[in-house]
């Protein structure tokens, strides 16, 4: 062994011992302040740490819509310049901008701290959840920072290297402390270890995804400081995942098997699946991470109990509903399956792998496999980019790839984004790509909206240059000649055409103030005909826009930013932008009319139930009845039948700790409704699998639903029969 690798060979093992002492340093850490400032609130608490040592530490106090930080680190926090006003950014969220930190010879720049009402993020994360349940009126807390690191080279300002702190990682929730002594530490520019970012949830027999990430644990849950790897490591950098696990036999060694991760993903993190044996039990798992393929940076191993569960007793399986004709297999394997399309004369069926980037084409009377078409690796990662035209026979498929750095021009700094990205067209009986459509130079195409009649389309684009976060364009294109027109609109996410393809309606979502700027665009010279405005609240956003066919008035979905929880309808008249009238006692998610415009049918959003159907009469805009579809169940997209008679949709019942994709899991219900007594007429009992596609066939005599890894087609020909399953 020569001198080099003898001298590597002993810093690794000095880093190893690292975390146990750096984590019984810090704990020990003694967290005093020299001089505070009177509060006007009850102050929170948090310390920052730069490095190997902690000397070089900084102070942060929350006070209501101040912020103090002891940017000297001297911990007089009375000091000029040291408190800091925040900067409204919607609702109750409240955005600290901090700039910059010296730090010896280097200078971290960028320190961000975001503030949100902790019942914003409940619905997500379960600790959040229970803390809401302990504290209404807890806060949680975010951080950014791009630190200046020798010997690495990162995609912020100067070379330097992001890093962030997230509300939640695996010890729990990220909280200011009321009293500097228990105030939680957080260590940039730390020592770097490969890290469980969740806890994740392993069953005896079932799949998991390991969401790994590298960063510095610091003192307190929510307290880990994770670096951005994307342009940092190298693109062969792969985490390895050795798990021991619990042997259900007493007298058997543990079960040991390896993984590695399967994809690195949203610039920070590293996703591993793995399988729990059956052979295993219930019982503490050894796990064991580390990282390969970016010797230079060393970062360290890191070893972890993880709790393995047996599965739950779920309920009885129920038998099928003899309506099921076949389920239809695709070949992409642990995939959901959705956008699904029946072709114009319902001979053919086709649906997209999420996530992925497989089209499937079936045919309907033999299941058999017609066309597979791969999108290509990397090109789709959800289905929704994936649309399919009305005649079914092509599907597009946009792509949009940006790579992002940081300059600093006169004292500001600025993000640069490089991006690449085009439209591809696909022939749906052949498989074979047909043309491909983009800007010279590129743009990342981000989504597309087809015309009805498919003659031309829309697309938002993501432009090269200097930005936040990627300036965005607006195109109009015409199918056949390929050529593109700027929309003249700052915003048209989203936007809806006519229902002859003539005109298209763009408005700007995000509008603040009491009313939101809706552009009628002329197709053929894509210039604005007219401009209403639309009523709303100020603190609210329209996310969506629909004519209400056959009618003088539109759709509006209302939100407000981040909270899938509070979104209202609003009806306003066509030609004024008048509110006409608004429904605000649920949270509404999925919407559709019926095919004559008369009847709109919605489903509420909860995340574990009750789920509703509502039913509006869309011309006398009143609330005609409310269907129950089950307790502690997700209801997805309905869909009406083409005469208008029936109305499917699918739900799930959600049980704590089961998965949806667990066979333990109940299995979905698809409910018919008949609408002209807006009563349940037959439940389907269906295979296990998430139904978030329910679809009918173009004579109304086949029903699909979607599942894990297949379209289930369902026999409608005889009509529903009333009451329970069949």
């Amino acid at each position: 062994m020569n001198r080099f690798c003898r001298s590597f060979s002993i810093l690794v093992s000095l880093l190893a011992l690292l975390p146990p002492l750096r984590a019984a340093e810090l704990s020990n850490l003694e967290r005093t302040i020299v001089k505070q400032p009177a509060y006007r609130s009850s102050p929170k608490y948090c310390l920052l740490l730069f490095g190997l040592g902690t000397e070089r530490r900084v102070w942060l106090v929350h006070d209501g819509d101040e912020l103090y930080i002891d940017r000297n680190g001297n911990g007089d926090l009375t000091e000029d310049g040291e408190r800091m006003r925040a900067t409204p950014a919607g609702n109750s969220t409240l955005r600290f901008e901090l700039g910059d930190i010296p730090d010896g010879d280097c200078v971290h720049k960028q320190l961000r701290l975001l503030v949100d009402d902790a019942a914003l993020l409940s619905e997500g994360y379960d600790e959040v959840k229970a803390l809401c349940a302990r504290q209404p009126e807890a806060r949680v807390y975010q951080l950014w920072l791009d630190t200046e690191m020798r010997g690495f080279r990162g995609t912020a300002v100067g070379g330097r290297v992001k890093q962030r702190v997230n509300p939640v990682d695996r010890s729990g929730v990220l909280q200011f402390s009321s009293d500097p002594a228990k105030a939680p530490v957080i260590n940039f520019a730390g020592v770097w270890q490969i890290l469980l970012e969740e806890r994740p949830q392993l069953v005896v027999g079932r799949r998991a995804e390991l969401f790994l990430a590298i960063g510095t644990p610091g003192v307190g849950p929510g307290s880990t400081a994770y670096i951005a790897h994307e342009g940092l490591a190298p693109e062969s950098t792969r985490a390895s995942v050795q798990v021991a696990f619990p042997p259900a036999q007493p007298d058997h060694r543990p079960i040991e098997a390896r993984y590695a991760t399967a994809h690195r993903c949203c610039i920070y993190n590293f996703f591993a699946p793995i399988e729990v044996p059956a052979s295993a039990t219930a019982g503490l798992s050894a796990v064991t991470l580390s990282l390969d393929g970016w010797n230079e940076a060393a970062i360290l191993a890191s070893e972890w109990e993880v709790e393995v569960a047996l599965p739950r007793p779920g309920p009885p399986p129920v038998p099928l509903s003899t309506r099921l004709v076949r389920s239809l297999i695709h070949p992409r394997q642990h995939c959901g399956v959705g956008k699904l399309h029946f072709s114009p004369d319902g001979r053919r069926i086709m649906g997209c792998d999420f996530p992925g980037a497989v089209l499937q084409v079936w045919d309907v009377e033999t299941g058999k496999e017609l066309t597979t078409i791969d999108f290509g690796s990397g090109l789709v990662n959800r289905w929704q980019r994936v649309v399919i035209t009305p005649n079914s026979r092509t599907a597009f498929v946009s792509r949009s790839v940006r790579d992002m750095t940081s300059v600093e021009r006169g004292g500001r700094q600025f993000n640069y984004w490089q991006v690449d990205g085009e439209l591809r067209a696909w022939d749906v009986a052949t498989g074979q790509l047909l043309r491909t459509y983009a800007h010279d130079p590129p743009r990342g195409i981000d989504w597309m909206l087809m015309a009805p009649d498919g003659s031309s389309f829309v697309t938002e684009e993501v432009l090269s240059g200097e930005s936040e976060s990627g300036k965005m364009a607006y195109s109009l294109w015409e199918a056949k000649s390929g050529k593109p027109r700027p929309l003249p609109v700052r915003d048209a996410t989203p936007c809806v055409y006519t229902a002859d393809g003539k005109a298209l309606v763009a408005f700007d979502g995000k509008a603040a103030g009491e009313s939101a700027r809706v552009d009628f665009i002329d197709v053929q010279t894509a210039t604005v005909s007219r401009s209403l405005y639309v009523g709303k609240q100020a603190n609210q956003q329209l996310e969506s826009l629909q004519f209400v066919p056959n009618s003088n008035s539109l759709l509006g979905g209302l939100g407000l930013p981040g909270r899938i929880d509070k979104n209202h309808l609003m009806f306003c008249d066509l030609a004024t932008g008048r509110r006409l009238a608004k429904f605000d006692q649920d949270s509404f998610l999925f919407t559709v009319f019926s095919p004559n415009g008369e009847i709109l049918a919605v489903t509420n959003y909860r995340r574990a139930g009750p789920a509703k159907l509502y039913l509006f009469d869309s011309h006398e805009l009143s609330l005609k009845c409310i269907i129950p579809l089950g307790e502690h169940s997700f209801a997805f997209q309905p869909a009406f039948s083409p005469d208008g008679k029936w109305i499917a949709v699918g739900t799930q019942q959600y049980l704590d700790g089961v998965n949806v994709t667990d066979p333990d899991c109940p299995q979905p219900r698809i409910h018919l409704i008949d609408v002209a007594t807006a009563k349940v007429c037959e439940t389907l009992i269906a295979p296990p699998g998430v139904p978030s596609d329910v679809i009918f066939s173009p004579s109304g005599r086949q029903l699909a639903s979607s599942g894990n890894r297949c379209v289930h087609l369902w026999n409608l020909a005889d009509p529903p029969i009333g009451g329970g399953g069949h």
